[in-house]
């Protein structure tokens, strides 16, 4: 652990998010036992024995938005540690894409608010590294842009699922599973929504330096529970931007953003900031979607791509075919005849 209360708190968000338990922490164990010199043993084993240290409720758990990739990294992950692939470097990128991943698609999520997916992908798109683009391109107009504009909500957010959160009950809600108890019966959606309107009265009557609430308008939503639930928000936000509390906004979101500019983000210029793939990435990416075989048909490797949220237009797939092919790593002999395959990279 550092002596840094924001890493120590990201650790168990991802921790938390990604489920690891017990188990997971058993097979980390067992693996330090066959890669005894490996920096694993530093790194990670000291940590889960502190984590060991603070079960008993000190931990904070975190409701899981996004619940289809967890099985995935556990794959991945497991993948990585019989394979003896535990380097730092090697560990942090496997953290690295699914932080991103997560985060990025429950920002997505929570801008559709009751209406948004647990499952299924919302994509986005990257560009390989050394290819140029153009502003027409799908990396550019659904890739980056397209995620900071829900990136700039996240504080928004947060603070409208605190408010939501303010019961009782120690069952955590978001805006899906809301939804979910509102479409149960129809006097449970007016209940509901009366519930969030008593909220955002108390929540509004607390705020005395913002005059706007009674200008904000109502936007029609898939149900009342929806209605109430995004009026909520648009009063949260506004204050926000018309305050002196609008640096605060702007801190919070700042942090993953600034997390995607350093990882994840290149500036093409005049096409402006793009998702962006090295040929680290890439290496790694496609050791981990191989697994132990030999070989993988390019087709299904663009679509394990896509399984870890990194997607792809045509012109990126064929940059990267060319990639594949100067490491000598495409194989075209197939039943089919024409099927290009990727060999297992050593």
């Amino acid at each position: 652990m550092a002596n840094n209360k924001s890493v120590e708190s990201l650790a168990h968000f991802l921790f938390s998010i990604l489920d690891m338990n017990d188990d997971d922490c058993k097979k980390i164990e067992d693996v330090k036992n066959t890669y005894k010199y490996n920096v694993l043993e530093e790194l990670v084993i000291k940590n889960i024995e502190s984590n060991k240290a603070l079960e008993g409720g000190n931990r904070k758990e975190y409701f899981i938005i996004k619940n289809d990739i967890q099985e995935r990294f556990k794959n991945d992950f497991y993948f990585m540690l019989e394979s003896g692939m535990t380097s730092q470097e090697d560990l942090a990128n496997l953290l690295a894409v699914y932080y991103f991943y997560y985060v990025s698609q429950t920002c997505i999520i929570l801008d559709q608010f009751c209406t948004g997916k647990r499952t299924g992908e919302e994509k986005l798109y990257y560009a390989v590294d050394w290819e140029k683009v153009s502003k027409n391109r799908k990396c550019c107009e659904e890739g980056w842009n397209r995620l900071q504009d829900s990136i700039n909500h996240m504080f928004s957010h947060a603070i409208t699922l605190k408010i939501l959160n303010q019961t009782e009950d120690e069952e955590k809600v978001d805006y899906i599973s809301l939804s979910q108890l509102a479409g149960s019966a129809p006097y449970f959606d007016e209940e509901i929504a009366a519930e969030v309107e008593k909220a955002e009265a108390t929540y509004c009557s607390y705020v005395g330096d913002f005059k706007g609430f009674s200008d904000i308008s109502y936007k029609e939503g898939s149900s009342k529970t929806e209605t109430a639930i995004r009026h909520l928000f648009d009063c949260v936000e506004l204050q926000f931007l018309h305050t002196e509390r609008q640096r605060a906004n702007q801190a919070y979101s700042e942090k993953f953003s600034g997390f995607c500019k350093e990882r994840w983000v290149k500036n093409r210029k005049k096409s402006g900031l793009v998702l962006n793939l090295t040929e680290r990435d890439i290496i790694f990416l496609t050791k981990i979607c191989l697994r132990n075989e030999e070989k993988i048909r390019l087709n299904k490797l663009f679509k394990e791509y896509e399984l870890r949220g990194i997607c792809l237009d045509n012109t990126s797939r064929e940059y990267l075919q060319e990639f594949f092919t100067k490491l000598n790593l495409i194989d075209r002999k197939s039943d089919s005849g024409d099927a290009q395959y990727v060999k297992r990279i050593l």
